[in-house]
């Protein structure tokens, strides 16, 4: 369910901005080196490497920050679309290890009623991997209405830099106003500027779970191939998206590496705004990252 960006809608009320946006996308297929930014506002996209794996266990002493040579931390407020209200931050009151080979990412609230502000974690590994991977983690999701913990892989760039060409691939998902339902979404280019949402497609799943996602850990995976992408959770597949599935128009944007990024966000279009009975802080625990290329 998750979008990383919406365009915004002056663009795409000028007809020749459409056309251009999508000649640079056609372009951005036979070049992925060359693709558009997605968005303004991101930050500098750091180093970009690409490696046969990305595995974390986060292993480190309590109160530390997780490993800045996997990770970019990633911050900011009103530059990740979704009408999120968080501001990500870098420091170790959102994204920490806890001493037990644990990362914690943090949502905090301050403020009164009506006047709260939020702050959270999100990181996305500086390499990439792929684009035929396994990919899977071991997750106790972050509880309370209006909190979006989400284990996914963005395409080409950490930051989104050519967003929906490269595609986007959402491993594990969880709001917690339906805590019992895991989101398993893909997200690929639709070349068409009619298409509602413009120039994006995507095929979600919801796999109902017997207790909420907070109340455990859950091990949530994801093994794609040149044809196929497939989702499992403690081990049981429950999805599978074929290429031939997509409608002819539809682009299987899925033929580039891919950056890890687990994120807590805080409201949003999707998770809905936090209630003064939200509990905070709440966390995002997760015991292992591993990433592996299969090609």
């Amino acid at each position: 369910m998750r979008r990383f960006v919406r365009l915004p809608a002056p663009w795409l009320r000028a007809g020749w901005v459409r056309w251009l946006v999508v000649g640079l996308a056609l372009a951005a297929l036979a070049a992925p080196t060359l693709l558009p930014a997605a968005r303004s506002g991101a930050e500098p996209a750091g180093p970009q490497l690409v490696s046969a794996v990305v595995v974390d266990p986060f292993n480190g002493p309590i109160g530390s920050l997780p490993n800045t040579s996997i990770w970019q931390l990633q911050t900011g407020s009103g530059v990740w679309g979704n009408g999120e209200v968080q501001n990500y931050t870098d420091t170790v009151s959102n994204a920490s290890l806890d001493g037990h080979g644990h990362l914690l990412l943090t949502a905090r609230r301050t403020g009164t009623p009506g006047h709260y502000t939020y702050t959270s974690g999100r990181l996305a590994s500086w390499a990439a991997v792929g684009p035929t991977l396994h990919a899977e983690a071991r997750i106790k999701m972050a509880g309370g209405y209006g909190l979006w913990p989400t284990f996914w892989l963005i395409g080409g760039n950490p930051n989104g830099a050519g967003w929906p060409v490269t595609g986007e691939l959402d491993v594990a998902e969880s709001i917690g106003r339906i805590p019992t339902s895991l989101y398993a979404t893909a997200h690929g280019f639709q070349p068409d500027p009619t298409a509602k949402p413009p120039f994006h497609w995507q095929s979600a799943t919801i796999r109902h779970m017997s207790k909420p996602l907070s109340a455990g850990f859950h091990t949530y995976a994801l093994d794609v191939t040149s044809n196929t992408v497939t989702w499992s959770v403690d081990h049981h597949v429950y999805k599978v998206l074929h290429r031939s599935d997509l409608p002819t128009q539809d682009v299987w944007s899925f033929n580039v590496p891919f950056h890890v990024i687990l994120s807590l966000a805080v409201g949003g279009w999707f998770a809905g705004e936090p209630k003064t009975s939200t509990h905070f802080p709440a966390s995002m625990v997760v015991d292992y990252v591993s990433v592996t290329s299969t090609s």
